[in-house]
């Protein structure tokens, strides 16, 4: 035969055991549950502070850019009004050479000795301005060498002689061809630019 549990207890009792049970055991999932969403808010919050921290820094480059792009601006508007002015000028000048520049590069260049008689401009078929210098050297070599010099100056695209014969005195009648460098004078504009 089998032993038989009989409870001398109370029915009461038994039940209030069980509610206790049944209470201890919800309060211990409860501090399980509030023990996992503590530490998954405070998981979260570790992780959010470093994205918060780098849009700071980024922020704060921003700003630096910003300021070094609004003091830069002054820059901008010097340029714009170095272009304007450049425009303004290459209107202006379009057609007409700077004359007191190509006087001095002639006369920086004429040898010792050399004469010069006539000096006459014209326009060629291309627009350019064409001079025309006509004088006396010693010899044929001086003006051939003064050509060469002429080359040299960024003034004339180019320079050539016309003629050159020697007089019953004994010295040489030339006549020179230049082609001025009408781009000279904007040469400077777009170095500054």
């Amino acid at each position: 035969m089998n032993p038989i549990n009989i409870s001398l207890l109370p029915l009461d009792y038994k039940r209030e055991k069980q509610l206790n049970r049944k209470f201890r055991i919800s309060t211990i999932a409860m501090f399980i549950i509030v023990g996992v969403l503590v530490f998954t808010y405070l998981i979260l919050q570790i992780l959010s502070t470093v994205p918060k921290a780098e849009l700071k820094v980024l922020q704060s480059e921003s700003n630096t850019y910003d300021t070094e792009i609004n003091s830069l601006m002054k820059y901008n508007d010097l340029a714009d009004r170095i272009q304007n002015v450049y425009t303004y000028a290459k209107i202006a000048t379009d057609d007409q050479p700077d004359w007191l520049g190509l006087f001095i590069a002639i006369s920086e260049t004429v040898p010792e000795g050399m004469q010069i008689n006539e000096v006459s401009t014209s326009i060629t078929d291309n627009g350019t301005t064409s001079i025309s210098i006509n004088g006396i050297a010693k010899n044929h070599e001086m003006t051939a060498l003064w050509v060469q010099d002429l080359k040299q100056k960024e003034e004339f695209t180019d320079a050539n002689i016309e003629f050159s014969h020697t007089l019953s005195t004994g010295t040489t009648e030339f006549g020179l061809n230049l082609v001025y460098n009408k781009d000279i004078i904007f040469d400077l504009f777009e170095e500054v630019e």
